[in-house]
């Protein structure tokens, strides 16, 4: 009988642990972010969001909650949380492009952007997510420097317009990256 107890005791605090799960974020400046991560040799994940955006309530109340997506982002990066409406957010804003929310960008442990990406998803599409920032097959910087230094071949295009078309960045660049695969493609006919 006390085996009895003592299992389904372990099964309830294992149950109520798996339920409290929470990504938690930061406190403190930009900064102080920045040095934690360097003294860790951790990288960032950045979570730019405002009060009023019904897709950043989304994701704060059914996916940062999941087990899943707390424990890979804990163990990954040091996670900071702004309000880009305000203070030092209305700074990072400006200086990261954030032109809509949710957006979330993650960095190195030195502060260099990785990739960039928002919107609500489902919690396995939030760690894949995370996880893309360290693909230079996914990673939206990698394949923006490589556009950048002039490669232009089908792969790059084809991945590069994925990536784009998920970071919320430059309409004009994602239409000239649409534009070359439409004339690779006429030209394949």
């Amino acid at each position: 009988m006390k085996n009895l107890i003592r299992v389904l005791l372990l099964f309830w605090s294992f149950y109520t642990h798996s339920q409290s799960a929470q990504l938690t974020f930061e406190q403190g400046q930009w900064q102080q972010v920045l040095a934690k991560a360097q003294q860790a040799g951790k990288p960032i994940f950045l979570y730019a969001y405002t009060p009023g955006c019904h897709f950043c309530k989304q994701m704060e109340q059914t996916v940062f909650p999941d087990t899943m997506v707390s424990n890979y982002y804990h163990q990954t990066f040091i996670n900071y949380k702004v309000n880009i409406e305000e203070g030092e957010g209305l700074t990072l804003a400006k200086q990261y492009d954030i032109l809509s929310f949710p957006r979330y960008l993650y960095f190195d442990e030195q502060g260099k952007l990785l990739h960039i990406s928002g919107g609500a998803k489902p919690a396995n599409a939030f760690v894949e997510d995370g996880k893309n920032a360290f693909n230079p097959q996914k990673a939206y910087f990698q394949l923006k420097d490589r556009y950048d230094q002039g490669d232009r071949s089908p792969e790059l295009l084809y991945l590069f317009s994925f990536a784009l078309s998920e970071s919320g960045q430059s309409r004009d660049l994602y239409n000239k990256v649409y534009c070359s695969i439409s004339k690779l493609n006429q030209l394949n006919l």
